[in-house]
């Protein structure tokens, strides 16, 4: 191949990849919350199915499986949002004080609107 043919093809492959990345969504502070909330949540049911056990109370099968679910139940949630847990991994790291910040006051709301009962409409 010459040299322009793989210049052109190594250009068009980058905008393929762009434009694959333009299709999910654009990671914030409060989607970031969103996912931990839902992946702690999921965690949970894991867990709950297999009766809160500790890992030591467990045997290697059982301990495999939950591993397997809870890697599979988090792997769900980034792809219910169209995230790659690379993405996701490479962001949260690179998050600035201001914008954990705002991850964390987006979780507490959460957590606050999960816990009082939605106000019944008044006619």
């Amino acid at each position: 191949m010459s040299r322009s043919k793989v210049v052109r093809s190594l250009v068009l492959l980058s905008l393929l990849g762009e434009s694959s990345q333009a299709v999910a969504e654009e990671l914030t502070p409060e989607l970031v919350a969103r996912i931990q909330d839902e992946q702690s949540a999921s965690l949970k049911a894991v867990n709950v199915a297999h009766g809160n056990k500790k890992p030591s109370q467990m045997d290697t099968a059982e301990r495999r499986d939950v591993i397997r679910e809870q890697a599979e139940a988090q792997q769900k949630i980034l792809s219910q949002h169209d995230v790659a847990p690379k993405d996701y991994a490479r962001y949260v790291a690179r998050l600035s004080l201001e914008d954990r910040k705002r991850v964390t006051e987006e979780t507490q709301r959460r957590a606050t609107e999960k816990k009082s009962p939605l106000p019944a409409d008044k006619p």
